[in-house]
């Protein structure tokens, strides 16, 4: 291998010293610069060139777009255990509750499980009369996400909890349009 050249030692320096910079919650170029073997010193001067300037726009860029999945994701769970309802899970029916199978059950519902318990009994029975009989109990049991607490969670978001303003309104309608825009549902 060969040895790397002035030039793209100094391309690799300007990289660490974005990617460094980027990562410090203070954004300290004095520190950042210390933090990858250069003198404080050093660390403003990088911070003036145009290709650590282009390095670290590009990672701000991408630390958003992460932020925003990210957001996006926790209003997609909110949504679907908002919306979430018992009898989308299991029916009833004269010998109790039955679930679904899980092909029948929307994903929204599914996320909206928060714990299922599956209990087995086995018991054997002998009539006296050499007659033996074998019995099998299952129990199960289904906990949902608090449907309340992420009703109030959207509501904050969307901003429907400011009596008097239509800004929540005003958001709700823009996410329901943007949801409909997309040519995937990702709720479903």
């Amino acid at each position: 291998m060969d040895k790397p050249t002035t030039t793209e030692l100094g391309a690799q320096t300007e990289e660490k010293f974005a990617a460094a910079y980027v990562a410090m919650k203070n954004r300290n170029a004095a520190k950042a610069a210390e933090s990858i073997g250069l003198s404080q010193a050093y660390g403003k001067k990088l911070l003036q060139r145009p290709k650590v300037k282009e390095y670290i726009r590009a990672y701000v860029g991408w630390q958003v777009e992460q932020l925003q999945a990210n957001s996006l994701a926790v209003l997609q769970e909110a949504w679907a255990c908002s919306r979430s309802n018992i009898y989308e899970i299991v029916t009833v029916s004269p010998d109790g509750f039955i679930f679904k199978r899980e092909l029948d059950v929307p994903v929204y519902a599914q996320k909206a499980v928060k714990k299922l318990v599956f209990e087995r009994e086995e018991s054997d029975t002998d009539d006296g009369k050499g007659k033996s009989t074998h019995k099998v109990k299952i129990k199960m049991q289904v906990e949902m996400h608090d449907k309340g607490a992420n009703q109030t969670l959207l509501a904050k978001h969307l901003d429907l909890l400011n009596a008097g303003k239509n800004s929540g309104v005003a958001g709700l309608a823009e996410f329901l349009k943007a949801r409909m825009a997309a040519a995937d549902d990702p709720l479903e």
